[in-house]
């Protein structure tokens, strides 16, 4: 079986993760972080496979260029098509 993971960057720090057309998740970075840390929170679906997500993400978080002492994300800034639906919350048992 094939199944098709999908991110949606919406404008600010926010991620919408979809499986096919539905809705699995999300997660959202941290706008201020010191040295190389980041903090992300992610929350996802119990029926998905969390760790398979999880790395994902953070393959798609990490980022080897940032080499200061503080750095601020201001996000995607840029328009896009769809909105962060701020009414997800994960399916939880």
């Amino acid at each position: 079986m094939v199944c098709i993971i999908s991110f949606c960057v919406h404008t600010g720090t926010a991620v919408s993760i979809f499986e096919e057309e539905r809705q699995i998740g999300y997660y959202d970075l941290a706008s201020f972080h010191y040295y190389n840390d980041r903090i992300a929170k992610i929350e996802l679906n119990d029926d998905c496979n969390v760790e398979f997500i999880t790395v994902l993400c953070f393959a798609l978080i990490c980022n080897f260029q940032d080499r200061s002492d503080v750095n601020i994300n201001l996000g995607n800034i840029s328009r896009n098509g769809r909105k962060f639906d701020t009414t997800w919350y994960p399916n939880k048992p």
